[in-house]
């Protein structure tokens, strides 16, 4: 990163090295509640792990290094409903389903904001 004005550099801020690496698993079970509704069920684990190394040097006037490793982890629940009441239905919308569907998710930010807490705390 660039300390820079109108796309002119003036000095480097920050340069790092990073290693971003995950795990994830994923869990589903399904219910028949009916004979034209089902709800399906899961969870989805996710763990994070970065390290970041500064590979700046020392006497940048302008420099903030960033380094440190952490890790962390989410379970995301998500849920289905299916619907298919035209399915014994002679139309052409006889395989029609319709979903009601929930879900978490989450938003991966850049390893270096993910560490930069732990170099000014």
């Amino acid at each position: 990163m660039f300390h820079q004005e109108k796309r002119q550099r003036f000095s480097t801020i920050n340069k790092v090295h990073t290693s971003e690496r995950s795990l994830s698993g994923y869990f589903q079970q399904e219910f028949f509640l009916t004979e034209w509704a089902r709800l399906q069920v899961a969870l989805r684990g996710d763990q994070f792990f970065f390290d970041v190394g500064n590979c700046l040097p020392t006497v940048a006037p302008d420099g903030i290094p960033i380094h440190g490793s952490r890790s962390d982890g989410l379970v995301s629940p998500k849920a289905s409903l299916i619907l298919s009441p035209l399915q014994n239905v002679n139309t052409l919308w006889h395989n029609t389903e319709f979903f009601l569907d929930f879900g978490m998710d989450y938003h991966s930010n850049d390893a270096c904001d993910a560490v930069q807490q732990l170099c000014f705390t």
